[in-house]
């Protein structure tokens, strides 16, 4: 699902100026998940940050890439 997202994305005709931060909160998926983002990158995708969780915050993770982004931290 998370690849062909990623394909959708760069379809879109917007996609140059699209930047992901992809929060990965499921661990046991930590080497998929990184391998989908690093065959985006090497295609050329648009960048994607990645941040692996060691538990789930739910929709909290948003807070703090957006605290993260904001240079609070």
């Amino acid at each position: 699902l998370l690849a062909e997202s990623l394909r959708h994305f760069s379809e879109q005709t917007v996609s140059s100026r699209i930047v992901l931060h992809l929060w990965n909160n499921h661990l046991a998926a930590r080497e998929e998940v990184e391998a989908i983002v690093a065959a985006h990158r090497d295609e050329g995708g648009f960048p994607v940050y990645l941040h692996h969780s060691p538990e789930n915050v739910g929709g909290f993770g948003r807070f703090y890439f957006a605290q993260k982004l904001s240079g609070r931290c």
